[in-house]
């Protein structure tokens, strides 16, 4: 949600909730070798991008082998252990609860 501010003559005049579109990203892993194990990149459309791993723990591994297994993750890595790249971030400040069946749903 956004919050859209009207003034008139220097005066708040209207004050609304806007809803925005979120955006809805399908997870794909990178370097691993394995199932639900590689670096996670982000679709949206022909975008693609990481995720900043500053907070990324097991229930957001979790959240991403979920959507793509239906099984939650047994381990959880961050600092780019699959490999560094120069794509832009799509996502940051990830936070899944334990049950999250998607990176959508965080």
């Amino acid at each position: 949600m956004a919050t859209s501010i009207v003034s008139v003559l220097g005066v708040i005049a209207l004050l609304c909730v806007v809803p925005t579109a979120s955006a809805t990203y399908t997870p794909v892993l990178y370097g691993g070798g394995a199932t639900c194990q590689g670096q996670v990149l982000l679709t949206e459309g022909t975008n693609y991008g990481n995720i900043c791993d500053d907070s990324w723990g097991l229930a957001e591994a979790s959240a991403v082998c979920r959507e793509l297994t239906g099984s939650g993750a047994v381990a959880s890595t961050a600092t780019s252990q699959f490999g560094v790249n120069s794509i832009d971030y799509l996502m940051d400040d990830v936070s899944c609860s334990s049950s999250a069946s998607s990176i959508n749903s965080c």
